[in-house]
């Protein structure tokens, strides 16, 4: 065993893999001083312009974005891993070995770090790539469509039934018990013994993931399915021929991205939904489902674009470190 030679690795994927890696770090890294609880709603606790401000940023250009390419990356290196495997004529069965080790360090991540490790789902995840390894290009593509497109089912049919059908009304009371848990979140880690504040780590890792595998399922799997689906046609490997093709997705990319984001963007701090404004915030997720992968294809679009440019592939190489 031994590090994958310069000659072997492939510049593109690197910077892509950089760059994903420092966007997932830009976007967490609040999160490193707060309660998962109130992750996605960093206003809850900071209510600085500067805090907001910056925030807006990383939500409008990174947040959900990085974690997407990242997902994508993880296809792709799979794809390469089997690839090679069977030049080689070698056994893929290193496969699973690899995802039980990744798996370990998820957990250790998780229950000893920080709650919102993604390792352990990836690693449980990576297992059903397995079964599309010798599928067809078209196989690949109807299950990542169709899985990307049933977390829309899922959610709509979800504010269907919950306020629709059975007329559920939000909780008034949730801001009250959101700030009862995170004071006492807050004190447990900044005065509770190591033991408390593990306890408390887990169970914020468990509460916090208990949808999991709905995400890994019609979130990070469908992104799987398309960096598997991307490697095979040769792109990555030899972009000259699609050039043009991924150029004018660049564009269609950016524009989606874009209108859906400031959709978002405007109904969070603009509007501010309260608790009870179920419609707004359900209209405000589904925008941001939108621009997520929109956006996400357009940075891969744009960065494999500009790796053509000698001058670009000097500047950007860094991120490949």
């Amino acid at each position: 065993m031994s590090p994958v030679s310069s000659r072997e690795r492939i510049d593109v994927v690197d910077v892509l893999r950089g760059l994903a890696l420092f966007g997932t770090l830009a976007a967490n890294m609040w999160a490193f001083n707060a309660p998962g609880q109130v992750y996605g709603e960093i206003e809850f606790l900071f209510h600085n312009t500067a805090d907001l401000a910056a925030q807006a940023f990383i939500d409008f250009f990174i947040s959900g974005k990085c974690i997407s390419l990242f997902s994508f990356l993880f296809g792709i290196g799979f794809a390469i891993q089997m690839t090679r495997a069977e030049e080689r004529g070698s056994s893929v069965s290193f496969y699973p070995r690899r995802l039980f080790i990744l798996l370990l360090i998820g957990l250790a991540h998780a229950w000893l770090i920080w709650w919102g490790d993604i390792l352990v789902g990836y690693a449980i995840t990576g297992l059903l790539l397995m079964l599309f390894r010798g599928r067809s290009q078209k196989t690949i593509a109807i299950w990542a469509l169709s899985l990307a497109g049933a977390m829309f089912v899922v959610m709509i049919g979800f504010y269907i039934i919950h306020f629709r059908v059975m007329h559920k009304p939000p909780d008034t009371g949730d801001d009250a018990k959101l700030a009862a848990t995170l004071q006492q979140s807050i004190q447990i880690f900044r005065d509770g013994s190591y033991r408390a504040i593990m306890v408390r780590r887990f169970h914020d890792w468990f509460e916090l993931n208990r949808f999991l595998p709905v995400v890994l399922v019609l979130f990070v799997f469908p992104r799987f399915l398309a960096g598997l689906w991307v490697w095979r046609t040769g792109l990555i490997t030899n972009p000259g021929p699609f050039l043009r093709a991924v150029k004018r997705v660049a564009y269609w990319a950016l524009a989606a991205g874009l209108a859906s984001d400031a959709t978002a963007f405007f109904i969070r701090f603009v509007l501010k939904p309260t608790t009870t404004m179920v419609g707004l915030k359900f209209v405000r997720t589904i925008a941001e489902q939108i621009s997520i992968p929109a956006m996400a294809c357009f940075y891969a679009c744009l960065v494999l674009l500009l790796m053509q440019s000698e001058v670009w592939r000097a500047r950007l190489r860094p991120f490949g470190a």
